[in-house]
């Protein structure tokens, strides 16, 4: 009987390494970190985050890129952008 292996073709897993990851020091952030997910952009959540008090609501924006991170409403709480 003919010794059955893989295919030439098998198919393989990409893994993410620790250089990949735009936190690249050894220890992980803090807790209260944001990150921007368009530019990668990361500070404290009291950081230098972009803060508009608009009517009933306060919205959090990355101060390189503009991206909106999360909103903050009177009625609905806190709610991170999609």
């Amino acid at each position: 009987m003919p010794k059955r292996g893989y295919p030439s073709s098998a198919p393989t897993i990409d893994t993410m390494s620790a250089s990949d990851h735009p936190h690249t020091s050894a220890e992980p952030p803090p807790k209260s970190t944001l990150f921007c997910p368009d530019c990668g952009h990361e500070s404290d959540a009291a950081g230098d985050w972009t803060v508009s008090e608009e009517t009933a609501e306060t919205v959090i924006s990355c101060p390189d890129c503009g991206t909106e991170i999360a909103t903050w409403s009177q009625s609905r709480g806190l709610c991170f952008a999609d």
